[in-house]
Protein backbone atom coordinates (compact mmCIF):
# COMPACT_ATOMS: atom_id res chain seq x y z
CA UNK A 1 0.00 0.00 0.00
CA UNK A 2 2.98 2.45 1.17
CA UNK A 3 4.51 1.94 -2.36
CA UNK A 4 1.24 1.93 -3.98
CA UNK A 5 1.39 5.60 -2.60
CA UNK A 6 4.44 6.38 -3.78
CA UNK A 7 3.88 5.52 -7.24
CA UNK A 8 0.78 7.81 -7.13
CA UNK A 9 2.98 11.45 -5.65
CA UNK A 10 2.79 13.35 -8.71
CA UNK A 11 0.05 11.72 -10.71
CA UNK A 12 -2.88 13.37 -11.65
CA UNK A 13 -6.26 11.43 -11.31
CA UNK A 14 -8.83 12.03 -13.82
CA UNK A 15 -12.45 11.54 -12.72
CA UNK A 16 -14.41 8.31 -14.25
CA UNK A 17 -16.83 9.07 -16.59
CA UNK A 18 -19.99 8.14 -14.74
CA UNK A 19 -23.40 9.26 -14.28
CA UNK A 20 -22.37 11.41 -11.45
CA UNK A 21 -20.25 12.76 -13.52
CA UNK A 22 -22.76 13.58 -16.51
CA UNK A 23 -25.16 15.06 -14.30
CA UNK A 24 -22.85 17.00 -12.79
CA UNK A 25 -22.24 18.72 -16.03
CA UNK A 26 -25.76 18.82 -17.18
CA UNK A 27 -26.97 20.55 -13.79
CA UNK A 28 -24.54 23.26 -13.73
CA UNK A 29 -24.89 23.80 -17.74
CA UNK A 30 -28.76 24.34 -17.01
CA UNK A 31 -28.13 25.90 -13.94
CA UNK A 32 -29.81 23.74 -11.18
CA UNK A 33 -27.07 24.37 -8.46
CA UNK A 34 -29.12 27.36 -8.52
CA UNK A 35 -32.61 27.32 -9.30
CA UNK A 36 -33.31 23.31 -9.00
CA UNK A 37 -34.78 20.57 -11.18
CA UNK A 38 -37.28 23.14 -13.01
CA UNK A 39 -38.29 21.15 -15.55
CA UNK A 40 -35.91 18.23 -16.61
CA UNK A 41 -35.26 15.63 -13.93
CA UNK A 42 -32.43 13.50 -13.59
CA UNK A 43 -34.07 10.68 -15.46
CA UNK A 44 -34.83 13.01 -18.28
CA UNK A 45 -31.24 13.79 -18.53
CA UNK A 46 -30.17 10.38 -18.44
CA UNK A 47 -32.82 9.46 -21.07
CA UNK A 48 -31.10 11.97 -23.50
CA UNK A 49 -27.50 10.77 -22.83
CA UNK A 50 -29.05 7.05 -23.57
CA UNK A 51 -31.32 7.87 -26.37
CA UNK A 52 -29.17 10.83 -28.20
CA UNK A 53 -25.98 11.26 -27.48
CA UNK A 54 -24.48 7.70 -26.93
CA UNK A 55 -25.85 6.23 -29.92
CA UNK A 56 -23.97 9.31 -32.21
CA UNK A 57 -20.71 9.67 -30.24
CA UNK A 58 -20.63 5.17 -30.76
CA UNK A 59 -20.80 5.69 -34.47
CA UNK A 60 -17.74 7.60 -34.59
CA UNK A 61 -16.04 6.07 -31.40
CA UNK A 62 -17.48 3.07 -30.78
CA UNK A 63 -17.32 0.29 -28.04
CA UNK A 64 -15.59 -2.74 -29.38
CA UNK A 65 -16.79 -5.87 -28.00
CA UNK A 66 -15.94 -9.70 -29.47
CA UNK A 67 -18.42 -12.47 -29.35
CA UNK A 68 -18.10 -15.91 -30.58
CA UNK A 69 -20.70 -17.62 -32.91
CA UNK A 70 -21.25 -21.19 -32.72
CA UNK A 71 -21.98 -22.25 -36.48
CA UNK A 72 -24.17 -24.98 -35.50
CA UNK A 73 -26.28 -23.42 -33.34
CA UNK A 74 -26.27 -19.95 -34.62
CA UNK A 75 -26.78 -20.62 -37.85
CA UNK A 76 -29.33 -19.32 -39.33
CA UNK A 77 -31.67 -22.13 -41.02
CA UNK A 78 -31.68 -22.54 -44.22
CA UNK A 79 -28.67 -20.04 -45.24
CA UNK A 80 -25.38 -21.25 -45.72
CA UNK A 81 -22.57 -18.48 -43.91
CA UNK A 82 -25.15 -16.55 -42.33
CA UNK A 83 -25.73 -16.40 -38.44
CA UNK A 84 -27.05 -14.49 -35.67
CA UNK A 85 -24.82 -12.81 -32.80
CA UNK A 86 -26.04 -13.64 -29.36
CA UNK A 87 -25.11 -10.19 -28.04
CA UNK A 88 -28.32 -9.89 -24.71
CA UNK A 89 -28.37 -6.48 -23.49
CA UNK A 90 -26.11 -5.10 -26.37
CA UNK A 91 -26.97 -2.39 -29.73
CA UNK A 92 -25.02 -3.49 -32.83
CA UNK A 93 -23.81 -1.22 -35.00
CA UNK A 94 -21.87 -3.27 -37.45
CA UNK A 95 -18.91 -5.70 -37.55
CA UNK A 96 -15.34 -4.02 -37.44
CA UNK A 97 -13.53 -7.48 -38.54
CA UNK A 98 -14.08 -11.71 -38.07
CA UNK A 99 -11.44 -13.85 -36.79
CA UNK A 100 -11.86 -17.53 -37.93
CA UNK A 101 -10.68 -20.38 -35.93
CA UNK A 102 -9.84 -23.92 -37.92
CA UNK A 103 -11.56 -23.61 -41.07
CA UNK A 104 -12.31 -25.78 -44.64
CA UNK A 105 -12.23 -25.76 -48.11
CA UNK A 106 -14.21 -28.76 -48.75
CA UNK A 107 -12.75 -31.73 -46.74
CA UNK A 108 -9.26 -29.83 -46.55
CA UNK A 109 -8.56 -29.15 -43.09
CA UNK A 110 -6.18 -26.51 -42.05
CA UNK A 111 -5.34 -23.87 -39.01
CA UNK A 112 -2.90 -20.90 -39.55
CA UNK A 113 -1.73 -21.15 -35.83
CA UNK A 114 -0.69 -25.13 -35.92
CA UNK A 115 2.47 -24.56 -38.92
CA UNK A 116 5.99 -24.59 -36.96
CA UNK A 117 7.89 -22.22 -36.11
CA UNK A 118 7.12 -18.10 -37.15
CA UNK A 119 8.79 -18.48 -40.47
CA UNK A 120 6.58 -21.58 -41.44
CA UNK A 121 3.63 -19.31 -40.15
CA UNK A 122 4.69 -16.51 -41.77
CA UNK A 123 5.08 -18.70 -45.07
CA UNK A 124 2.26 -20.10 -44.81
CA UNK A 125 -0.10 -17.24 -44.35
CA UNK A 126 2.07 -15.22 -47.25
CA UNK A 127 0.43 -18.12 -49.73
CA UNK A 128 -3.01 -18.22 -48.44
CA UNK A 129 -2.82 -14.31 -48.96
CA UNK A 130 -2.05 -15.23 -52.28
CA UNK A 131 -4.40 -17.98 -53.25
CA UNK A 132 -7.61 -17.61 -51.09
CA UNK A 133 -10.16 -15.57 -50.96
CA UNK A 134 -10.74 -12.56 -48.60
CA UNK A 135 -13.36 -13.31 -46.09
CA UNK A 136 -16.03 -10.40 -46.03
CA UNK A 137 -19.33 -9.97 -44.71
CA UNK A 138 -22.56 -8.47 -44.55
CA UNK A 139 -24.09 -7.43 -41.02
CA UNK A 140 -27.97 -6.64 -41.01
CA UNK A 141 -29.22 -5.17 -38.27
CA UNK A 142 -30.30 -5.57 -35.15
CA UNK A 143 -27.68 -8.91 -34.83
CA UNK A 144 -27.60 -11.28 -38.21
CA UNK A 145 -23.72 -11.27 -39.54
CA UNK A 146 -23.45 -13.00 -43.27
CA UNK A 147 -19.89 -14.04 -44.13
CA UNK A 148 -18.54 -14.96 -47.57
CA UNK A 149 -17.04 -16.96 -49.46
CA UNK A 150 -19.72 -19.38 -48.57
CA UNK A 151 -17.28 -22.25 -50.00
CA UNK A 152 -15.43 -21.88 -46.25
CA UNK A 153 -16.63 -23.83 -43.92
CA UNK A 154 -15.91 -22.36 -39.96
CA UNK A 155 -15.63 -24.15 -36.77
CA UNK A 156 -14.86 -21.48 -34.89
CA UNK A 157 -16.52 -17.44 -35.87
CA UNK A 158 -15.03 -14.97 -33.39
CA UNK A 159 -17.30 -11.39 -34.70
CA UNK A 160 -15.58 -7.89 -33.37
CA UNK A 161 -18.79 -5.95 -33.18
CA UNK A 162 -19.23 -1.91 -33.12
CA UNK A 163 -21.36 -1.23 -30.10
CA UNK A 164 -23.11 1.52 -28.38
CA UNK A 165 -22.01 2.55 -25.26
CA UNK A 166 -23.44 1.33 -22.75
CA UNK A 167 -25.55 4.36 -20.48
CA UNK A 168 -22.48 3.63 -17.57
CA UNK A 169 -20.43 5.50 -19.97
CA UNK A 170 -17.18 4.00 -18.61
CA UNK A 171 -16.26 2.22 -21.49
CA UNK A 172 -15.65 5.71 -23.23
CA UNK A 173 -12.31 6.18 -22.85
CA UNK A 174 -10.57 9.40 -20.70
CA UNK A 175 -9.26 10.90 -24.46
CA UNK A 176 -12.65 11.30 -25.25
CA UNK A 177 -14.34 12.92 -21.95
CA UNK A 178 -14.07 16.70 -24.14
CA UNK A 179 -16.17 15.38 -27.07
CA UNK A 180 -18.73 13.45 -25.00
CA UNK A 181 -19.24 16.86 -22.63
CA UNK A 182 -19.81 18.67 -25.82
CA UNK A 183 -21.80 16.27 -28.01
CA UNK A 184 -24.35 15.71 -24.80
CA UNK A 185 -24.80 19.69 -24.05
CA UNK A 186 -25.41 20.12 -27.53
CA UNK A 187 -28.14 17.25 -27.02
CA UNK A 188 -29.40 18.67 -23.87
CA UNK A 189 -29.84 22.09 -25.29
CA UNK A 190 -31.91 20.57 -27.79
CA UNK A 191 -34.04 18.67 -25.85
CA UNK A 192 -34.87 21.40 -23.22
CA UNK A 193 -34.87 23.99 -26.18
CA UNK A 194 -38.22 21.83 -27.40
CA UNK A 195 -39.91 22.55 -23.73
CA UNK A 196 -38.92 25.84 -23.05
CA UNK A 197 -39.55 26.98 -26.74
CA UNK A 198 -43.19 27.13 -25.79
CA UNK A 199 -42.63 29.65 -22.34
CA UNK A 200 -40.59 33.27 -21.92
CA UNK A 201 -40.69 32.64 -18.14
CA UNK A 202 -40.80 30.35 -15.53
CA UNK A 203 -42.27 30.47 -11.87
CA UNK A 204 -40.32 29.52 -8.83
CA UNK A 205 -39.66 29.43 -5.39
CA UNK A 206 -36.93 32.08 -6.85
CA UNK A 207 -39.18 34.28 -8.43
CA UNK A 208 -39.56 34.34 -12.53
CA UNK A 209 -36.85 33.15 -13.72
CA UNK A 210 -35.49 33.86 -17.48
CA UNK A 211 -35.00 30.82 -19.54
CA UNK A 212 -31.95 31.38 -21.72
CA UNK A 213 -33.21 30.39 -24.84
CA UNK A 214 -30.31 32.08 -26.53
CA UNK A 215 -27.62 30.14 -24.65
CA UNK A 216 -28.91 26.67 -25.16
CA UNK A 217 -29.62 27.83 -29.38
CA UNK A 218 -26.29 28.63 -29.19
CA UNK A 219 -25.12 25.35 -27.63
CA UNK A 220 -27.37 23.60 -29.89
CA UNK A 221 -26.23 25.20 -33.11
CA UNK A 222 -22.38 23.27 -32.31
CA UNK A 223 -23.93 19.84 -32.64
CA UNK A 224 -22.97 19.83 -36.69
CA UNK A 225 -19.42 21.31 -35.44
CA UNK A 226 -18.96 18.58 -33.23
CA UNK A 227 -20.21 15.90 -35.76
CA UNK A 228 -17.41 17.12 -37.57
CA UNK A 229 -14.72 16.65 -35.19
CA UNK A 230 -16.06 12.87 -34.33
CA UNK A 231 -15.42 12.45 -38.05
CA UNK A 232 -12.04 13.47 -38.00
CA UNK A 233 -11.41 11.90 -34.63
CA UNK A 234 -13.00 8.65 -36.50
CA UNK A 235 -9.88 7.58 -38.48
CA UNK A 236 -7.01 8.47 -35.91
CA UNK A 237 -8.30 5.34 -33.47
CA UNK A 238 -6.30 2.12 -33.44
CA UNK A 239 -9.94 0.02 -34.52
CA UNK A 240 -10.08 2.56 -38.02
CA UNK A 241 -9.89 -0.04 -41.08
CA UNK A 242 -6.72 1.32 -43.56
CA UNK A 243 -6.32 0.44 -47.29
CA UNK A 244 -2.62 0.22 -47.58
CA UNK A 245 -1.56 -0.03 -51.55
CA UNK A 246 2.06 -1.42 -52.14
Amino acid sequence: EEEGRRHLQGVVLVSIIDHTWILNRARSFLGQNVTGQVDFNDEDILNCLDQETLPTLSIYLPHYQDFEVDTVNDRIGGHDGVYQIRAPGERLLGVNRIREGIAAYGSMMYDPMLFGDVLDRQLVADRQSATELSVTWDFRPPNIVEIFPKALQYSQIYVECKCVHPTHCRTIPPTAREILRELFLADLAIDVLSVRSYFQNLQSVFGELNLNLERLQQQADKRESIIEKLEVKQFKTAHARRLWIA
